[in-house]
């Protein structure tokens, strides 16, 4: 046995893929495109029971059911000072964690906090992990919703002879 020592390098990576699914979760949903999503149920009552326990026989603060929030969970490991028990107490928070489900309703992420997310970074070994790829390719083949215009009249109703007429260096502001 040995101890994984955690690199800068791995922290950044892991924070980009968590910006990435962020970033695909929120692209899909502005979209009209469904998409399935793996997600993470606040622990039960009687999984907080078992922390509980844990927590009381290491001399730990314990967590009521009614503050059960990821935001809480970090709070208590931010106050452990023993990096022993720090350890500990992680491992036996992700081991409260239900198991994963799927579903095209946007659950968000228990563990990071975020309203939105996609396991779009994941390794594919679920069929559900093809998802977010395939919607997303979908989605940027798409012609943008936005509607351009042009002194108030919008770009696609401008005929060719009327935007030629168009001086383009008075729309440039400095």
């Amino acid at each position: 046995l040995f101890e994984k020592n955690t690199l800068k390098s791995s922290e950044l990576i892991e924070m980009m893929m968590i910006l990435a699914n962020l970033c695909v979760s929120q692209t899909l949903s502005q979209s009209i495109t469904k998409y399935l999503s793996r997600y993470h149920e606040t622990p039960d009552k009687h999984a907080l029971k078992d922390l509980n326990i844990f927590m009381n026989l290491n001399d730990l603060a314990t967590i009521r059911e009614k503050q059960v929030t990821s935001n809480s969970f970090n709070e208590l490991l931010k106050h452990c000072k023993c990096p022993e028990k720090k350890k500990l107490l992680s491992n036996a928070i992700l081991r409260i964690l239900p198991k994963a489900k799927y579903s095209n309703v946007e659950a968000g992420h228990f563990g990071l906090n975020l309203p939105l997310y996609c396991h779009f970074t994941s390794p594919i070994r679920r069929y559900a992990a093809t998802h977010p790829p395939m919607r997303i390719d979908v989605v940027l083949l798409q012609p943008p919703k936005i509607e351009y215009s042009v002194m108030g009249k919008p770009v696609s109703d401008w005929t060719a002879e009327e935007a030629a007429q168009l001086n383009p260096l008075a729309f440039i502001k400095v």
